[in-house]
């Protein structure tokens, strides 16, 4: 880990949200991977070796041994010891040794990059795309976005077509994570949107109860990728960290 010591970040926890990523295309080192591989559970070592190509597989075995990693900065739990358990749609939460720990956390992975989003009791999700023009994307906006996002995507073209397309995307897909639904299921009776000061905020419709608030961001990663945070908490602060723990 880097920028921070353990206990510093443990501190800062307290205070926010922690997303941590990584470019996969550098790790390649076959102690690197086997060191990684060791970490899995039996469950995942099986899931990951059944992925029929060898990209697919690489992004499976970096993505969950960088959180097993990175949970292991928070609490005083050997990284392979950790067992996850699944909610009703999914989602991941810590099961063993320990399933009383206050540490929330999501995971993500596209092709070039791995993240994953760690709070104190908080909700949160994340999401990752590559930034590149998808094919029939304005056809996949009309099936899933909301009207207004919509407008604002017709109004765009090229690079800010693509850009706006892939914030709404992973927004979308970080907030139903940290929710625990669907996406398929999320309806459309929510949308995203900037406010005066460019940052990110979800918006509902007025016969839909928004519940709490709450925290989004979208980065702009390398260049190559747009990361999305979603935390159920007003105000919170979400601190980038770049994971180079593969020893």
């Amino acid at each position: 880990m880097q920028q921070m010591d353990k206990q510093a970040l443990i501190r800062d926890l307290a205070h926010g949200a922690h997303v941590w990523f990584a470019e996969t295309g550098t790790v390649t080192g076959e102690d690197a991977l086997a060191a990684a591989f060791e970490l899995l559970s039996p469950e995942e070592a099986l899931r990951c070796q059944r992925f029929r190509f060898k990209a697919d597989r690489h992004l499976y075995l970096l993505s969950h041994a960088m959180l097993r990693r990175t949970l292991s900065t928070y609490a005083t739990v050997d990284p392979a010891a950790w067992v996850f358990s699944r909610q009703q749609h999914g989602r991941p939460e810590i099961g063993s040794p320990d399933p009383g720990l206050p540490l929330r956390f999501n995971l993500t992975h596209t092709r070039g990059l791995v993240a994953c989003v760690v709070t104190r009791s908080i909700d949160c999700g994340v999401d990752a795309e590559r930034l590149a023009m998808r094919r029939h994307a304005m056809g996949i906006a009309e099936r899933m976005f909301a009207r207004e996002e919509l407008q604002v995507l017709r109004g765009l073209s090229g690079r800010a077509f693509v850009e706006q397309f892939y914030a709404c995307w992973t927004l979308r897909e970080a907030y139903c994570k940290a929710r625990g639904v669907g996406l398929a299921n999320a309806g459309r009776h929510f949308h995203f949107e900037r406010n005066d000061s460019t940052c990110w905020q979800i918006r509902f419709d007025a016969e839909y109860p928004a519940g709490s608030d709450w925290t989004l961001s979208v980065e702009r990663v390398h260049g190559t990728h747009l990361l999305a945070v979603a935390v159920n908490a007003n105000d919170t602060r979400i601190r980038m960290l770049e994971f180079d723990d593969w020893r």
